[in-house]
């Protein structure tokens, strides 16, 4: 299993046109969001990539940790982030996510979360430490900044 991670900042007419926006750049935007917690399955591999165009259907049911910070006022800005740590021996892992007004307070958040969950789980050893960060300042128009974690995609019934 691949699960994906990418950033993406946008703005638009208004905050949740921001956020499809940004969805749109990691070819998602037309997916159901289905958010999960925080635990990577065991085996997964994480890598910084976006889902290519047309992976998924339209409505597809779509798995994924998620960080986003939308923002409206003029001068203000929008930080989103996720960090993970996978075990060496591929027992799964863990992602935690953040988002706030300043790239320094999403950074610290996930710095002290990935630290806590990690020293919770002794029974794993954790490799690297992986932090992505993005982020927008609100100039016009709202702004969504985010960044997610893609696991899977599942159709409807038919």
């Amino acid at each position: 299993m691949v699960i994906r991670v990418f950033a993406a900042a946008a703005s638009a007419a208004t905050p949740l046109a921001a956020f499809d926006r940004a969805l749109h750049v990691g070819q998602v935007h037309d997916t159901n969001l289905i958010k999960l917690s925080s635990i990577v399955p065991p085996g997964a591999e994480v890598k910084r990539e976006t889902v290519g165009e047309g992976t998924y259907r339209f409505g597809d049911r779509l798995y994924c940790v998620l960080a986003e910070q939308r923002i409206v006022e003029r001068g203000g800005e929008a930080w989103a982030g996720l960090a993970w740590a996978c075990d060496a021996n591929g027992g799964g892992g863990v992602f935690v996510e953040a988002f706030g007004h300043s790239e320094h307070q999403v950074q610290y958040d996930l710095e002290r979360s990935l630290a806590s969950l990690i020293e919770d789980r002794s029974y794993l050893s954790f490799d690297d430490r992986q932090y992505e960060v993005v982020g927008i300042a609100c100039e016009e128009q709202p702004v969504c900044a985010l960044v997610m974690a893609v696991f899977e995609a599942e159709p409807w019934p038919a």
